[in-house]
């Protein structure tokens, strides 16, 4: 027999009497569930913190599963944990191989002072990210992909609308057939009652979704252009940005979608940087930063070039902050660069440390000027937005001496 049949965790108060210690089960057992579809045998818990008074002992509500992507509204958070842990790839009872599936479990907790749980539902394929879930007026828009190597032919990507029912989220409509044979799911958005999918092999078709009747999604209009989108950016309702990739270059990618008629989405700008460069942007959205009001773009990049003039200087590498402004008119153009090399050279041994890319960047402004400011893995640099040759201030991070090259010899070492 268990003595703690649950995990515990301890709470560690500091006051004027002292430390005060306790430990209390994660989740008391009337909210502890289990779907009748299992998942794994991990167990996911969510809490609430009052944060007007942090004091109190927080809720807690636990499901039996894996944990998975989260996506949450202003009102309900959903879990959306895919079976790739979980095939059945040999069959038991009949003593033959089995036919792997892939599916996806997807969770829905109320949110609120107690969040609850409210029920599960299962949908065929994975999805990529969170931007896969959207919901709208308690529906819930999900696009998913089967690989080819499941469906035993060609990628199945498709999208599904769900409504909680007694406890089931329950398929509402579904959207089957995007993109073309041998295409896969590279970006996903959702944006009122458009979404947004782009999928890609050898193009990047952009499919504009209509999704204001949940029981019938439909293709509203398409685009194909070269390369491929990774992150979608709505500016407004009209205007979708892109960042991905130009295969062909092995480069970064910015695309402006004008989708006034959505029926016809255009392409109305795009701006490709000089090969072998790539954003971490590309797969972290938090690494795209956006400011609304001037309209400019900071975007990460890290490149290798021997040839590119103004912004590379000819160094063999290159790691900073793009910026771009984005205008309606006239498009994508480049802004400045906010050059972070420096904190990866080692200019006593002529050798450069192992690149990390910018991760984040922020806007910030005062009365009278705005700044930027970025941080890597070794080192943070503030600059003047209408002033950015050199910056405001820099300071280098403490970061582990790993050599990566030597210009010079041109032979990776110290790895």
């Amino acid at each position: 027999m268990l003595s703690q049949p649950f995990p515990t965790f301890t709470d560690t108060r500091y006051d004027s009497s002292g430390i005060i210690s306790s430990s209390e089960p994660l989740c008391a057992c009337e909210n502890v569930y289990y779907p009748l579809v299992p998942n794994g045998s991990g167990l996911v818990t969510l809490y609430s913190l009052d944060l007007n008074n942090p004091e109190t002992a927080p809720h807690s509500v636990s499901v039996f599963g894996d944990s998975g992507t989260v996506y949450a509204s202003p009102s309900a958070l959903y879990l959306a944990s895919t079976n790739s842990n979980n095939w059945l790839w040999w069959d038991v009872a009949n003593g033959e191989r089995a036919t792997p599936a892939a599916t996806t479990l997807v969770h829905r907790f109320g949110l609120g002072a107690n969040p609850d749980y409210q029920g599960t539902g299962e949908v065929p394929g994975w999805v990529l990210n969170r931007f896969s879930l959207g919901e709208l007026n308690d529906s819930l828009r999900i696009a998913t992909s089967e690989p080819a190597w499941i469906t035993g032919s060609v990628p199945a990507n498709r999208l599904l609308t769900l409504q909680l029912s007694d406890a089931k989220l329950i398929e509402q409509g579904r959207l089957e057939g995007l993109g073309k044979p041998g295409e896969s799911i590279f970006a996903v958005r959702f944006a009122g009652e458009r979404g947004y999918v782009v999928t890609f092999e050898q193009t990047d078709p952009l499919y504009v979704l209509d999704l204001s009747d949940p029981t019938q999604p439909t293709v509203q209009g398409q685009l194909e252009v070269p390369g491929f989108s990774t992150y979608l950016h709505p500016l407004d309702q009209d205007l979708l940005l892109a960042v991905g990739r130009d295969p062909a270059q092995g480069a970064v990618k910015l695309s402006l979608f004008d989708l006034s008629d959505p029926a016809n989405p255009q392409e109305v700008s795009s701006l490709t940087e000089y090969a072998q460069s790539y954003s971490s942007a590309e797969y972290e959205p938090h690494a795209f930063t956006y400011d609304p009001h001037s309209r400019v773009l900071a975007l990460p990049l890290t490149a290798w070039s021997y040839s590119a003039p103004d912004i590379w200087g000819g160094d063999q590498l290159t790691d900073g902050l793009q910026l771009y402004d984005i205008d309606p008119v006239n498009g994508i153009s480049r802004r400045g660069f906010i050059d972070h090399s420096d904190f990866y050279r080692d200019p006593v041994q002529n050798l450069w440390y192992q690149p990390q890319s910018v991760e984040r960047s922020l806007f910030a402004a005062d009365a009278d000027s705005s700044f930027l400011y970025s941080i890597s893995g070794r080192g943070l640099m503030v600059n003047n937005l209408d002033a950015l040759e050199l910056p405001d201030a820099t300071s280098s991070l403490p970061a582990e001496e790993i050599y990566w090259i030597s210009p010079l010899l041109d032979t990776p070492i110290g790895l």
